[in-house]
């Protein structure tokens, strides 16, 4: 599915459109790189968003994040061990990862950060 076939409207309103369902959804579905800027970031939006970051990974996508310093104990830890485990395991992937095992949480940041899918 291409970006150019998906039908963006001017303006999404949440009560009166599903910003998710007809906004995030189809359009991460369609790209190989997602790059975000924000004030606030909590880790479990990703399990919102997680059907398209499943695509940006299948396509050996990227996504980048920038956000404020004030984020979760949780979520900082996550990101930690995401990038400790990059490196050790750079090497590994593409003979011990397949992306179509049903098995990957796709909504996991430790997971996408240490296996090179987010920043």
């Amino acid at each position: 599915m291409s970006i150019r076939k998906n039908k963006i409207l001017p303006f999404y309103n949440s009560k009166t459109n599903d910003i998710l369902e007809e906004f995030y959804v189809p359009l991460l579905c369609s790209c190989t790189e997602y790059k975000r800027v924000s004030a606030y970031f909590d880790s479990h939006i990703l399990e919102l968003y997680s059907a398209g970051i499943e695509n940006i990974v299948r396509n050996n996508g990227h996504i980048s994040f920038i956000f404020s310093c004030e984020i979760s104990e949780n979520d900082f830890e996550m990101m930690v061990d995401g990038y400790k485990n990059r490196e050790a395991i750079e090497h590994l992937l593409v003979d011990r990862v397949t992306v179509e095992n049903p098995s990957i949480d796709y909504s996991n940041l430790a997971f996408l950060i240490e296996h090179g899918f987010v920043d």
